[in-house]
């Protein structure tokens, strides 16, 4: 590979990971090229990127990072990269590692701090964003309708009484 090929590689790396909102980094020795197209396919379908390079080039590329804690990759490293939803990536990536235990994470950035491979799967385990929303809306909504069921009760139960002597005045005029 020629040196400016691989300075466009380190500048696309260090602009991806300044981007993304969150990065892991795993080791995809051992996966079949067709389960690594099929992980790749399931982290574009939630907005994600799965990139394979060199380690000296993530490498250089990390080093112009200032959160990076150092040190080197070994093997054969893949970048999951996450731009609109930072879990969504992770979660698929989890979720494709239940069958085969393969990729494996070596670790990775969340909102711009270092995260090792338990914080990673930790990670996953959180509620999607959406989710969290509709959590919240419940819990704010169930009081609300306790109060308005409580509130519409008393009124039910005059309007019932109005009705019933309504209808007796009528049966007996």
């Amino acid at each position: 590979m020629k040196i400016e090929n691989k300075k466009e590689i380190v500048k696309q790396l260090k602009e991806d990971f300044t981007k993304a909102q969150s990065v892991v980094f795993v080791d995809f020795t051992g996966l079949r090229a067709r389960d690594l197209n099929l992980l790749r396919t399931k982290i574009r379908k939630v907005d994600g990127k799965l990139q394979v390079a060199k380690n000296t080039l993530i490498g250089r590329a990390l080093d112009q990072i200032e959160k990076w804690p150092g040190g080197k990759f070994e093997g054969s490293t893949a970048i999951v990269l996450a731009f609109s939803e930072p879990l969504s990536p992770i979660k698929a990536l989890v979720e494709f590692r239940k069958d085969s235990e393969k990729p494996e994470i070596k670790g990775g950035f969340f909102e711009g701090n270092w995260t090792n491979t338990e914080e990673v799967f930790q990670l996953s385990q959180i509620p999607q964003r959406e989710e969290l929303l509709a959590q919240v809306i419940a819990y704010l909504n169930t009081p609300v309708q306790r109060f308005i069921t409580a509130a519409s009760n008393p009124m039910r139960k005059l309007v019932t009484i109005v009705d019933a002597l309504s209808n007796r005045k009528k049966g007996g005029v």
